[in-house]
C-alpha cells in the first residue's frame, strides 16, 4: 500500500526496555517506572491508544529522546493488572500501525510524542511467486523454531498465519522467533513488507542455528550429569553391598580412588598409565578376601614405588668398586671377584 498523508497526532510515550511492540500482533510487558506508569495512566484516561517504542540501551533508567529509537507502533491498552503494594502493573497491548516520532514533550511525568503513521510502500520489482516462496521458506523455518523450543503457537497466531501476507507474517515472526531487541526493531523500521520478511529469513535462520546448538549443549549436560548421578547411584549400591557382606576390605572406594591418584601424580606415558589403571578397575571387581586381588595389589604398590623419574649416574670405577664392597661385606671373595669382572667387561 502507497504511504498515505496523514496528520500526526500526540500520544503518551513509553519507552520499552529489551522489547519491540508489532502491528497485528499483541504484546505484554510490566511497567514499574514513575514515567511509564503515568505514560499508561495518561492512556487509559484518553481513548487507551498508546505510542510504544523501544530504548537504544536497556540499562538506561530515565531515558531521553536521544535515548530513544525514532520507529515504534501505536498501540491500544487491552489490560491491565495492577500489583498491590507498588508501582507494578502488567499490561498487555495491541499493536495497530508503524510510526515516527516527530517530537517527545518531556515536560510533564507522562512524556508524549508527535507521531506520524508509517504505512508499507509497495514494491513493484517483487513478483508474486518470489514472495511466496519467501512466506513458505520463513513458515518452515518458524516452525522449525517452535519444535526446538517446544512453544505452542496460540490459537490467534495460527489462524493469521493460514492466510499469510509478506508484511505481516516478518512481523509475527520477529514477535515470537527473535531474541535480540536490536534485531526486531531493524525488521520494524523496514517499510518495503518483501525486503521485510527477506531480514525475517535471515535473521529467524540464524536464530534456530543458535537454537539448535543451544539444545544440543543441553542434552550433552544433561547426559553427563545423568550419567555422573548413575555411577554415583552404583558405587553406593555397591558400598552398602560390600557392608552387609561384611567386605569392607582394604579395596574399598577409597583406596582405589587413591591408586587412580597416585598414578596421575606420576605423569606416565600414556600406555602406562592405562595399564595401571585397568589393573585398578580389575581390583574393584575382585570379592573380598581373593588371592588375585592381593597379586593386583602388590604388583599396583611395586609400580608406583619404582622410581619412575629419577636416574642414577653409573660410574665403572672396578678400584671404587673394590673398596666399596670391602666396606660392606666380610670375606665372599668369589662373589665380589664375579662382580667386579662383570664390572670391568
Amino acid at each position: 500500500m502507497e504511504e498515505l498523508n496523514i496528520a500526526p497526532i500526540t500520544l503518551p510515550l513509553l519507552p520499552l526496555r529489551g522489547v519491540t511492540a508489532f502491528p497485528g500482533a499483541t504484546l505484554s510487558f510490566e511497567v514499574e517506572r514513575q514515567m511509564s506508569v503515568a505514560a499508561l495512566n495518561a492512556a487509559l484516561a484518553d481513548n487507551q491508544d498508546i505510542f510504544l517504542v523501544t530504548q537504544r540501551e536497556i540499562t538506561n533508567a530515565q531515558p531521553h529522546a536521544a535515548d530513544l529509537y525514532e520507529i515504534g507502533t501505536v498501540c491500544s491498552v487491552r489490560q491491565v493488572l495492577r500489583i498491590p503494594g507498588g508501582n507494578l502493573a502488567k499490561v498487555m497491548v495491541e499493536g495497530h500501525y508503524r510510526a515516527r516520532v516527530l517530537h517527545i514533550d518531556e515536560s510533564r511525568p507522562a512524556y508524549t510524542a508527535a507521531v506520524e503513521r508509517l504505512d508499507d510502500k509497495t514494491n513493484r520489482r517483487a513478483s508474486a511467486a518470489r514472495s511466496e516462496a519467501l512466506i513458505r521458506r520463513c513458515l518452515e523455518l518458524f516452525d522449525e523454531y517452535l519444535n526446538i523450543t517446544g512453544t505452542p503457537v496460540p490459537e490467534r497466531i495460527a489462524m493469521l498465519l493460514a492466510e499469510p501476507d509478506p508484511g505481516h507474517t516478518a512481523d509475527l515472526v520477529a514477535q515470537h522467533a527473535l531474541q535480540r531487541y536490536t534485531e526486531k526493531q531493524q525488521v520494524l523500521e523496514e517499510l518495503d513488507p518483501v525486503r521485510r520478511l527477506e531480514l525475517a529469513c535471515r535473521l529467524l535462520a540464524r536464530e534456530v542455528d543458535v537454537q539448535t546448538l543451544e539444545k544440543e549443549l543441553d542434552e550433552a549436560t544433561r547426559a553427563e550429569l545423568e550419567q555422573g548421578q548413575r555411577d554415583y547411584y552404583l558405587r553406593e549400591q555397591m558400598k552398602l553391598i560390600r557392608q552387609e557382606l561384611g567386605e569392607g576390605g582394604d579395596d574399598g572406594p577409597e583406596e582405589l580412588d587413591e591408586y587412580r591418584d597416585r598414578i596421575r601424580d606420576l605423569f606416565l606415558p600414556q600406555e602406562t598409565e592405562d595399564k595401571l589403571l585397568r589393573e585398578v578397575s580389575r581390583l574393584a571387581k575382585q570379592p573380598f578376601g581373593s588371592s588375585e586381588s592381593a597379586v593386583i595389589r602388590s604388583y599396583l604398590d611395586t609400580c608406583l614405588e619404582l622410581p619412575w623419574h629419577y636416574r642414577t649416574v653409573e660410574t665403572a670405577d672396578v678400584a671404587r668398586a673394590r673398596k666399596c664392597l670391602d666396606e660392606d661385606h666380610f670375606g665372599l671373595e668369589k662373589v665380589k671377584e664375579r662382580i667386579l669382572e662383570y664390572l670391568a667387561v
